[in-house]
């Protein structure tokens, strides 16, 4: 697997130079000349695995209870160093696993309280039904305690996103002397995603691992490693919904990769999470500034239904097929 592994990394995916009619545009240029345009969009997708705990360190783990590789093993036995309010930090943090309430117990109760709903008044910060779970602590410097703080997340709708009574002074402002989060992490440390590189067509012919950070900087760096490989070719466009960062980045470091490749924001996020005032995100990254990634294609509310029910036909048709497999007789019973 590691002869695998490290074939893909010299010569990239099987289907890296790939090229389809889906995946590349014929277009006719307004000087009446006939041009192709091939585009790729990039993404990441929460697929980490265990990953030595120190930044940017790639080496892999000898067994998945470890936090560290074999060349930081030696901070195994030292979740926490020497100072007074680590070491209390982590004490809280022994303390609360030990009566139930470390991150992944409180989410799997969550789960619990959301499947079985029971309107009772809340006593308490631990009857909140928790899913993804904001953690830190804070230290109260007078007395030197520590605690842990959560913020819960529920599946609700309609939140005021106004602040509550608590939070306010007495003049109606937010706090303004509320204690610094402090952060720890003393479980294992997770690679942050999987950017896969995807053809408009649907074959991946990439993809790469963001250990600590998904920053544009390392998007940046896998494109181009990607792209230069023996049996690719460089793209025209390329779809990131960080292509205004990357663009800046390119810019002030000169990249000279992607000079004369589109670097557009999907219409999504370019429409409804990118600010308006951003003046080179606007006349650089909008695909509409692009006539060859236009057609009169465009997917509507029809579309969308369409092919939500397609997908929805064949997941149940696969789906049936393995039930079938394990002998669970799936069926329709009879309407009585």
């Amino acid at each position: 697997m590691y002869a695998h592994n490290t074939r893909i990394v010299l010569q990239g995916q099987d289907k890296l130079p790939h090229t389809c009619l889906g995946c590349m545009h014929i277009f006719k240029s307004p000087d009446g000349g006939l041009h192709r345009t091939e585009v790729i969009v990039t993404d990441g997708v929460t697929a980490g695995c265990p990953c030595c705990a120190i930044p940017r360190c790639k080496n892999p783990l000898d067994n998945n209870r470890l936090r560290f590789c074999a060349k930081h093993h030696h901070l195994e036995a030292h979740k926490a160093c020497d100072d007074p309010v680590h070491l209390c930090i982590e004490a809280v943090n022994i303390n609360s696993s030990r009566h139930g309430k470390s991150k992944t117990q409180r989410q799997k109760l969550s789960k619990l309280n959301d499947a079985i709903t029971v309107h009772l008044p809340p006593t308490s910060t631990d009857d909140v039904p928790l899913q993804d779970v904001e953690e830190w602590y804070e230290h109260d410097v007078a007395s030197g305690a520590v605690r842990l703080c959560q913020v819960a997340t529920t599946t609700s709708t309609g939140v005021s996103n106004h602040p509550v009574a608590s939070d306010l002074d007495a003049d109606g402002c937010s706090a303004k002397d509320t204690p610094p989060k402090l952060k720890a992490t003393f479980h294992c440390q997770h690679t942050n995603n999987k950017q896969l590189v995807v053809r408009p067509c649907g074959v991946i012919c990439g993809r790469g691992t963001m250990y600590h950070h998904e920053t544009v900087s390392n998007v940046l760096i896998m494109i181009e490693k990607m792209f230069t490989l023996p049996r690719a070719h460089k793209l025209q466009h390329m779809i990131y919904n960080s292509n205004c960062n990357a663009l800046h980045e390119v810019e002030s470091r000169k990249i000279a990769f992607f000079e004369g490749m589109g670097m557009c924001v999907d219409a999504f996020h370019h429409r409804t999470k990118h600010k308006a005032s951003d003046v080179l995100c606007h006349e650089h990254c909008d695909m509409k500034a692009y006539p060859e990634l236009l057609d009169d294609n465009e997917m509507m509310l029809v579309k969308y239904d369409f092919f939500l029910d397609e997908m929805i036909l064949h997941r149940n048709l696969m789906t049936v097929a393995t039930l079938q497999k394990q002998n669970k007789l799936p069926h329709h019973p009879p309407v009585l």
